[in-house]
């Protein structure tokens, strides 16, 4: 469980470092104000609040996910699945997150369907 939790920190921290990159990239044009109210706000806590319950999400996630593959190819929760398709330096667990929400943002569903989408895309089609 610590090396789901370490590998969903470690997504985290490049996704929070992708996503300032692309915010200071696209400056507001002269004289508009940013608008805090569209969930980009510091809001209310602070954000290691916020950061710690987005990786307790992403751990459950991929604890959820290594489940449902394990079940499905008899293979154990700790297996490396889909080890051709980790990017350089990538492990396991930050590998089926990547894999997790990329299929989100195509498919715009439930964290049940995505993971449901996976598996079965994953006992069609690969090897993993």
């Amino acid at each position: 469980m610590a090396l789901i939790a370490k590998s969903a920190t470690g997504a985290l921290a490049v996704f929070h470092r992708l996503h300032s990159a692309v915010a200071d990239a696209a400056p507001a044009p002269a004289g508009e104000r940013w608008d805090h109210r569209d969930g980009t706000a510091p809001g209310e806590g602070n954000a290691s609040d916020r950061d710690a319950e987005l990786m307790k999400r992403d751990a459950e996630i991929v604890r959820r996910l290594r489940k449902r593959l394990a079940e499905a190819f008899d293979a154990p929760t700790n297996h490396p699945f889909f080890r051709r398709d980790w990017l350089p330096g990538e492990d396991a667990d930050a590998a089926l997150l990547r894999i997790f929400r990329s299929n989100k943002q195509v498919l715009a569903r439930s964290d049940d369907d995505i993971i449901n989408t996976i598996v079965e895309h994953a006992i069609k089609h690969w090897r993993v």
